[in-house]
């Protein structure tokens, strides 16, 4: 599902999603040693929620919609949108 392209409402929701991040202070953080990818919670201080291309975002919004603002900021970051 994370993997499938983002055209029409799905890009404009990601597009929205990616904006509200950067508002919110969303940061995308790199292990160093794995490459992965880390988000930060705007809701929960301190929390941080593993992100990829392949899987999407460990989050509940992710979950439940299939979008979040973590992954869209992944998203944003590797300039998919």
């Amino acid at each position: 599902m994370a993997m499938q392209m983002i055209y029409g409402t799905r890009r404009q929701d990601a597009e929205r999603l990616a904006q509200q991040a950067r508002q919110d202070g969303t940061k995308l953080k790199r292990d160093r040693l794995t490459g992965q990818y880390f988000a930060t919670s705007s809701s929960q201080p301190g929390k941080l929620y593993r992100v990829s291309m392949a899987s999407g975002c460990e989050c509940k919004g992710f979950a439940h919609y299939h979008r979040c603002r973590h992954y869209s900021a992944l998203l944003a970051h590797f300039g998919i949108i």
